[in-house]
C-alpha cells in the first residue's frame, strides 16, 4: 500500500463515504468527540494496544445486506482515490481493518520518527544559526586585508547540504523574520521541475504557517515562476495561489513568459534586509540540494537588488480590480466567451438566481436608477449569454449544504450581499430555479460539499471559463464609508494555469461525496428542503 497515507486522512475520507461526522463516531463508540477531531486532524493516533480501529470498522460497516454492495464499492472507491493497496477479494471488513491497521501504524511510527529529527543536532545548528539574524544581523564593514583582518568571516558564506536541511533553513528563515517588528519585503521562487517540499508535507506546512504569519504582518511577497505544460506541476503553483490570496494580503504571484523550467533545480528565498538562501542542485537532479546562505547585509541587499530587477523580466499573474463596478464589467466580458463555466463558492452562483428576482433585489438596494440600470445592464448580458452557451456548454456549481440550509431557516444568504436581501418567497422562487435548471439542462450540474469535507470548500469563491481565464472573488466582510461592498477581485489569464484551475476544480467535484454530486439526488434533496420550507412559511 502507499505508506504516505496518515491515519486521520484514511479515517476522515471513510467517513465521508459513510455520511459521518466526527460528532456521530464519537457516538458510536462512546468517546468524547474531541478524540476524534484529533484523530482526524493527526494531533493524536490510536494506541497500537487498543481496539479503537477494530471499533471504527465495525461501526463503519454497520449496513443491512442491501446496502452492502453499495457501501463496499464507495469504501472501495476511496481507497482507490487514495492511492491504497488492497486485497479486492477480501470481505468490506477485512479490507478496512487491515488499511486503517497498516495507516496507525504507518503515523505511530512516523510521529516517532519526527520526534527524533527533531531533536537532531543538524537541524538545532541551522535553526540556531539562522534565528540569531532577527536579532544580530550586523552592518557589514569594510575589510582591511592590510592588516590582517580575518576576511574568511566575510566572505565565506554558511553552506547547507541536504534537500531536508535546506527545507529546515527556509522555514528558520521565515522565523526569524517573523521576530522583526518591522516588515518588509521577501522574494521567492518556483522554477525547478519539481516542488521542493514534496515529500515533506509536515515542513511544507511550518513553511505555510510561517508564510501566513508574515503576510498577516503586512510583509510583501512576490513571488516569481517558472510555468511548463505540466499540469501536475501548474496545480501545485494553483493551490499555493489560492492558499495565499487572503483578501488583503500582499501577496504578488509573477511568471516569465518563457516555457520551461530550470535543471539542474534552481530556488531562492530573499528576505530584505535579514538573509538569503540561494539553492541549487548539484546531483542534475529537479530537486535543490544545495544551498548557500547570506546573511550579510550588502551581499543580502544586492541579491534582494538583482532578483527584484528580474520582475521587470515577468508578466503580473494576477489582474487585480478593486472596484466592484471594474469587476463586475471584466466578468461580463467573460461572459460573453465561448467555452465551460465551473463555479466554485460557499453559495449557489450569482446565475442561479431568477432575472427577475434580481430586478426586486435591485430596486430594494440601488435607489438611483441609473445606477440601477447599469447593473441590470450586466445582469442581462450575462443571462443572455448563459441561456446560448448552456446548450453547448456545461455549467457545473459547487456550494455547501449549511449555505442552503442557512437560506431557508434563516432567510437570508450565507455570506451577506449588499445587493440581495429577499422576502421569504424570494428564497423559495430561487430553490424552485435551481431545480428548474437541474432538470432543464443537462448541462448544468450542481454538488454539494457536506460538513465532513469542508476543507474542500474555498475561503475564497472562484470561476473558470474555458480553459484561459479565472476570476477569484474576495470581498471584505465590512462596508465602506459610502456604504458600498469592497474587495479584491482577481483575473488569470494566463492559459497554463487557468486550465490547471480547470483540473484543480475537476479534482474537488471528483472528491465531492457520490451521492452528492448526483443530480437525481440533488433534486430530491432540494425538493425536500423546499416542501419544508414552504409550509413553514405557510407559502403555497
Amino acid at each position: 500500500m502507499k505508506e504516505t497515507v496518515m491515519f486521520g486522512k484514511c479515517l476522515n475520507e471513510l467517513l465521508t463515504v459513510k455520511g459521518w461526522s466526527s460528532a456521530r463516531l464519537s457516538r458510536e463508540l462512546n468517546l468524547d468527540s474531541s478524540y476524534i477531531r484529533k484523530w482526524i486532524k493527526g494531533e493524536r493516533v490510536p494506541p497500537i494496544k487498543s481496539d479503537y480501529v477494530e471499533q471504527i470498522v465495525n461501526s463503519l460497516c454497520s449496513f443491512n445486506i442491501n446496502e452492502a454492495e453499495n457501501h463496499k464499492n464507495d469504501f472501495l472507491s476511496a481507497l482507490d482515490n487514495m492511492e491504497i493497496d488492497y486485497n479486492i477479494n477480501g470481505n468490506i471488513n477485512d479490507i478496512l481493518l487491515k488499511v486503517l491497521t497498516k495507516c496507525q501504524l504507518y503515523s505511530l511510527k512516523f510521529d516517532a520518527s519526527e520526534r527524533m529529527l527533531k531533536s537532531s543536532s543538524s537541524e538545532e545548528d541551522i535553526i540556531n544559526l539562522l534565528f540569531k539574524i532577527g536579532n544580530s544581523n550586523k552592518k557589514n564593514t569594510p575589510i582591511d586585508y592590510a592588516s590582517g583582518t580575518n576576511a574568511k568571516e566575510y566572505t565565506i558564506p554558511s553552506y547547507i547540504k541536504g534537500r531536508q536541511q535546506i527545507l529546515y533553513a527556509y522555514t528558520a528563515l521565515l522565523k526569524a523574520a517573523n521576530k522583526c517588528s518591522l516588515p518588509t519585503n521577501i522574494i521567492t521562487t518556483f522554477q525547478s521541475a519539481n516542488y521542493f517540499f514534496d515529500g515533506f508535507k509536515d515542513l511544507e506546512e511550518c513553511y505555510d504557517n510561517e508564510i501566513e504569519a508574515l503576510l498577516n504582518k503586512d510583509f510583501t511577497i512576490y513571488q516569481l515562476l517558472q510555468l511548463d505544460t505540466n499540469v501536475a506541476r501548474s496545480i501545485k503553483i494553483v493551490k499555493k495561489i489560492i492558499y495565499h490570496l487572503g483578501v488583503d494580503k500582499k501577496f504578488f504571484p509573477f511568471y516569465f513568459e518563457q516555457y520551461f523550467t530550470m535543471y539542474p533545480a534552481c530556488e531562492i528565498l530573499i528576505i530584505e534586509n535579514i538573509g538569503a538562501l540561494i539553492c541549487f542542485s548539484t546531483l542534475g537532479a529537479a530537486y535543490i540540494d544545495s544551498c548557500f546562505f547570506y546573511n550579510d547585509s550588502i551581499i543580502v541587499k544586492d541579491l534582494f537588488n538583482y532578483y527584484f530587477m528580474m520582475i521587470e523580466e515577468t508578466k503580473p499573474l494576477l489582474r487585480i480590480q478593486t472596484s466592484s463596478d471594474d469587476y463586475f464589467i471584466e466578468r461580463t466580458e467573460l461572459d460573453k466567451k465561448n467555452g465551460d463555466l465551473l463555479c466554485i463558492r460557499s453559495s449557489p452562483d450569482m446565475i442561479t438566481i431568477p432575472y427577475e428576482l434580481w430586478e426586486k433585489y435591485l430596486i430594494r438596494t440601488i435607489p438611483n436608477s441609473i445606477e440601477r440600470e447599469e447593473h441590470m445592464k450586466r445582469i442581462r448580458i450575462t443571462f443572455n449569454y448563459f441561456n446560448e452557451h448552456i446548450k453547448r456548454y456545461k455549467f457545473f456549481n459547487i456550494c455547501s449544504i449549511q449555505s442552503i440550509e442557512y437560506l431557508l431557516q434563516n432567510k437570508a444568504y450565507l455570506y451577506g450581499s449588499l445587493y440581495c436581501q429577499p422576502e421569504p418567497e424570494d428564497i423559495a422562487r430561487h430553490i424552485e430555479n435551481i431545480i428548474y435548471l437541474l432538470r432543464t439542462y443537462e448541462n448544468f450540474q450542481l454538488a454539494l460539499i457536506n460538513e465532513n469535507q469542508i476543507e474542500l470548500s474555498p475561503s475564497i469563491p472562484w470561476r473558470v471559463k474555458g480553459d484561459y481565464a479565472v476570476t477569484i472573488d474576495m470581498w471584505y466582510a465590512d462596508i465602506n464609508e459610502d456604504g458600498i461592498a469592497t474587495g479584491k477581485f482577481l483575473t488569470i489569464t494566463e492559459s497554463t494555469i487557468a486550465e490547471s484551475f480547470r483540473n484543480y476544480y475537476f479534482d474537488i467535484w471528483n472528491r465531492i461525496t457520490p451521492k452528492y454530486r448526483d443530480k437525481n439526488y440533488i433534486i430530491s434533496w432540494l425538493e425536500d428542503q423546499l416542501n419544508w420550507y414552504k409550509s413553514e412559511n405557510l407559502l403555497k
